[in-house]
């Protein structure tokens, strides 16, 4: 709930009701491509990986089914204008910088993540436990 209030009055400047769309058009936008990227990366480095749902297409034809929606975000990300643009590419590093410090947290400091629902996996180096030597761990 407080992150949804910060990012609601740091958009109250803006001023209209259309810009705020804009921006969280563009963010879904962007999105987009990172979820069909990250499809189109796995597919390549672990094909064999067993997945609830498989999409039916290999190579050039897994691009081709992808390229129409990856051409329509890209091109509704640059009709909502510069500073929307702007707006949004703030947001998307800002997101970044708080997941890249999350992460290096549940690394430095798990017992702040004891407990705590979607934070559970975590494939970074392990902190050597009470009684263990940094080999063992």
């Amino acid at each position: 709930l407080s992150v949804t209030l910060v990012i609601t009055c740091s958009m109250m400047p803006l001023g209209s009701f259309q810009a705020i769309l804009g921006i969280d058009m563009s963010l879904y936008c962007a999105a987009l491509l990172l979820e069909i990227a990250a499809l189109i990366k796995l597919r390549y480095d672990q094909p064999d990986l067993e997945r609830a749902y498989r999409i039916p297409a290999e190579g050039v034809w897994l691009w081709l089914m992808f390229i129409p929606a990856a051409l329509i975000s890209a091109w509704a990300m640059l009709l909502g204008g510069w500073e929307v643009q702007v707006f949004a590419v703030v947001l998307l590093v800002a997101g970044a910088l708080i997941i890249l410090l999350l992460n290096y947290l549940r690394g430095s400091q798990p017992q702040w993540f004891e407990g705590v629902e979607g934070v559970l996996h975590f494939d970074g180096p392990q902190p050597a436990g009470p009684g263990e030597s940094k080999a063992e761990a």
